[in-house]
């Protein structure tokens, strides 16, 4: 059902390099950012800054190489955003 709602669209308002502001029952609600990448497949968009998980990568002891725990930006569906500054 997400991926025929996604292909109905023909006109996107929000693009990418765009402000915009999570809106919606968001935990991370009245935040701004900046639109990095815009999943249109999917209905969804990634914001600089905002819905940050936690990645690990794993280490190589023979290597020396530690393992790291890196802060990524998750996708957030588009009608949690607002567009603030196009």
């Amino acid at each position: 059902p997400q991926l025929r709602e996604a292909a109905k669209k023909d006109k996107w308002n929000i693009v990418r390099g765009d402000k915009v502001q999570v809106i919606g029952n968001h935990p991370e609600r009245g935040k701004q950012g900046i639109v990095k990448t815009v999943i249109r497949e999917k209905d969804r968009v990634i914001v600089e800054g905002i819905n940050l998980g936690t990645r690990q990568i794993k280490g190589n002891k023979e290597r020396g190489i530690p393992g790291k725990t890196l802060q990524i930006e998750r996708s957030i569906h588009y009608s949690n955003v607002n567009l603030v500054d196009p």
